[in-house]
């Protein structure tokens, strides 16, 4: 692939003009006046003033003080308001944020005629910089990630390309996997990094993006159109982050686009009155996620280049152990007797495991590590690793961490199964362990004490574990038929008839043999049948 050179393409050169130290100063006055008012400025309206103070030519400090008393009233603008804005702009420029302007004849209504700002922007760093940008674009992902997503194996295979460039960096962002993705991989490389930001210029606001950025080298580049003063909705935020980012980039690199999506809009509209290069996922099949893909790359012929397509089927590297077709011997238990067990159902982790960082996580997916993508199966290939099954505290009331478990067997999990939007997950999923009644009520495991919230305070203190508020209407909770276990439990203490592991079918046992050691037998749900007999495989 080809990456352009500077001389090719400098659209952040072309586009923005740093603002005189003066100007700077001044802007910096009156954004801080504006954030002092009672009632935070909507963003269009907020770029208005300034856009307004800036078309007056003027920048000297009583000029601007004259300025805001006619612009607003001169009993809500005093010198002592004056005097603080002036301090916290001197602070600002201290500590190297500066402003900029669109050179002329750009004006930001050129990209968007419902929302024409922003007049100027904020930033840090070298914004005199000749590097060539790249932005990649995709449309919003479930939390749930697979490793084994075209469009994360095409991100794979071109991001390394663009690091050799010596000339080229990473233009990127925040707020979705995607952007945060890439700005993990670009600090991680120690790559020239651009970022636009949806969130204010200050440090301390940029809301859960900080785990991306704090702690790493800081951007070469760093911009937004946002300040304290400036009150916007979250869509209309971001929407002007993907916005800006289109726009001060050089090269972007397209991976999935939804079928008139906002994003398919915004990149149509840049390509028609600021076209760029654009490399372009061409799926191996059309659908509704990645139909903007094929509609750019025919409205816009002369500037989209394919993406050569990269084989998907990237495995996760697998734990040391022994090699395929060296497995070990594996009990399969083709009959069960349900009754004698209590049930602990694995789901899936969308994001971080707990104790693992944002950006540990995002760079383990990207590098296509074992378990990344977090699914059921992995939680439950994770806990067999590990040999433990954690006890938490998590939704339930008190300090003392306990292990929840249900009577209800997997073949009758559709009574208790739903989809928990808070969470964006399946309240159970058809992976987990099974162990014996006995071996648990001797460790401590009892029923769950479904009671009203004034009855807590009457249970035993050691028992108080195992309360579960039950209030009807509003709270129901019995049919989960509810166990709890004080503690953790330590698989190996599993004792041969005491406890197996359960999956929904073969493809999955296959995952989990590759993945971990089974000392457990285990059950695969789709293969169970009446016959009673154990059945042991090395596949």
């Amino acid at each position: 692939m080809h990456s352009p050179s500077p001389s090719e393409y400098t659209a952040i050169s072309r586009l923005l003009k740093a603002h005189t130290s003066e100007m700077t100063r001044s802007v910096f006055i009156l954004d801080a006046y504006l954030e002092s008012r009672p009632k935070r400025v909507v963003g269009p309206d907020y770029h208005k003033a300034l856009g307004e103070w800036l078309a007056s030519g003027l920048t000297a400090e009583n000029d601007l003080f004259q300025w805001l008393q006619e612009s607003f009233s001169p009993r809500s603008v005093r010198r002592g308001h004056f005097d603080r804005a002036r301090s916290r702009a001197e602070r600002r420029q201290k500590n190297g944020f500066w402003t900029a302007s669109w050179r002329e004849p750009f004006q930001p209504s050129d990209t968007c005629q419902a929302h024409p700002c922003p007049q100027l922007v904020f930033g840090t760093g070298d914004l005199a910089g000749c590097h060539s940008w790249t932005a990649v674009f995709n449309s919003r992902k479930p939390k749930i990630v697979s490793p084994h997503e075209e469009w994360l194996a095409a991100l794979r295979s071109f991001l390394p390309i663009v690091a050799e460039a010596g000339n080229s960096g990473i233009a990127g962002s925040s707020g979705t996997i995607t952007y945060d993705m890439v700005t993990a991989y670009a600090q991680q490389a120690r790559l020239p990094l651009f970022v636009v930001a949806p969130f204010p210029i200050e440090a301390g606001d940029q809301e859960g993006s900080k785990t991306i950025f704090d702690g790493k080298p800081p951007p070469t580049l760093f911009l937004t159109c946002l300040t304290k003063a400036v009150s916007c909705s979250k869509a209309l935020r971001m929407a002007c982050r993907d916005r800006l980012l289109a726009l001060l980039s050089d090269v972007h690199l397209i991976l999935e686009l939804r079928r008139n999506g906002n994003l398919q809009a915004l990149l149509s509209d840049q390509q028609t009155h600021h076209p760029r290069r654009q490399w372009v996922l061409c799926p191996e099949r059309r659908t509704a996620q990645n139909a903007g893909n094929f509609e750019l790359i025919e409205r816009f012929p002369e500037w989209s280049k394919p993406l050569p397509r990269v084989d998907t089927g990237i495995s996760p590297s697998e734990p040391p152990g022994p090699a395929a077709g060296r497995l070990p011997q594996t009990v399969v238990l083709k009959e069960v007797r349900w009754e004698d067990y209590l049930y602990h159902y694995t789901r899936s982790c969308p994001g971080p495991w707990p104790g693992q960082s944002y950006r540990e996580y995002l760079l383990s997916l990207f590098g296509a590590e074992a378990l990344c993508g977090h699914m059921a199966v992995d939680t439950l290939a994770r806990i067999l690793r590990e040999g433990r099954i954690r006890a938490g505290t998590r939704l339930i009331r008190g300090s003392q961490a306990a292990l929840s478990w249900t009577a209800h067997p997997p073949r009758e999990m559709e009574a208790i199964r739903w989809w928990n939007k808070a969470l964006i997950r399946w309240t159970f999923e058809p992976y987990g362990f099974a162990v014996s009644r006995g071996l648990l009520r001797r460790r401590g495991a009892r029923p769950a004490v479904y009671a009203r919230s004034e009855d807590y305070e009457r249970i035993k203190v050691s028992e108080r574990f195992r309360f579960q508020r039950h209030e009807a209407p509003q709270s129901l909770w019995k049919h989960e038929r509810e166990w709890r276990m004080p503690g953790d439990l330590i698989l190996a203490e599993v004792a041969e008839g005491e406890g197996f592991v359960f999956v929904p079918d073969t493809s999955d046992l296959k995952r989990l043999i590759h993945s971990a050691t089974l000392h457990l037998p285990i059950v695969v749900l789709s293969q169970i049948n009446d016959h009673g007999r154990i059945h042991r495989c090395n596949s």
